[in-house]
């Protein structure tokens, strides 16, 4: 009798872990929506102006066709994110990606521009939203995007924040 109250709950358990994975998989903490599978980027697939580099440290990317009124406002929202990420601001940089080379009109030097140089990198980010911010992690995997339309700040940062903590590196 005692060790059926042991087996009978570790038996039902397992039976509907494995009868129900979806159950399991489905709900998320995160706010961002997770890039699946993660997109690894190589050094040869970006093109950086400048001596940054995404090894190391985490990266806020925006990446778009053509510098609008969205881009503006994505480029504001991730310096507002990177700066209310306060001790932790330095844990992360910003980027953008945009096809026909405009830029912003806002004069932001801490914004690192780059180009795409891989047409496999393209086609990977085709299959997401055409502006979106993605996250790089330190090791150059993109691996959460956001669409910044009407994008939530402070679950942002609660994303980051706790990326953060459970991250050894960058």
């Amino acid at each position: 009798l005692v060790v059926a109250l042991v087996v009978i709950p570790i038996g039902f358990g397992k039976l509907f872990f494995y009868a129900n994975p979806i159950y399991f998989s489905e709900s998320t903490v995160n706010y961002g929506e997770l890039v699946r599978p993660v997109v690894v980027i190589d050094e040869s697939d970006i093109e950086i102006d400048g001596e940054a580099s995404l090894q190391g440290i985490w990266t806020m990317v925006y990446v778009s066709s053509r510098c609008d009124d969205a881009c503006e406002k994505a480029v504001e929202d991730m310096k507002t994110i990177r700066t209310l990420m306060n001790d932790d601001m330095r844990r992360i940089q910003r980027m953008i990606i945009i096809e026909d080379n405009s830029t912003p009109t806002s004069n932001d030097e801490s914004l690192i521009k780059a180009k795409i140089t891989s047409e496999k990198l393209t086609q990977n980010l085709k299959k997401y939203t055409e502006n979106a911010i993605y996250l790089i992690d330190p090791i150059g995997n993109i691996m959460l995007y956001y669409e910044p339309q009407n994008i939530d700040i402070r679950l942002v940062i609660k994303d980051l924040k706790r990326l953060f903590k459970y991250s050894r590196i960058g």
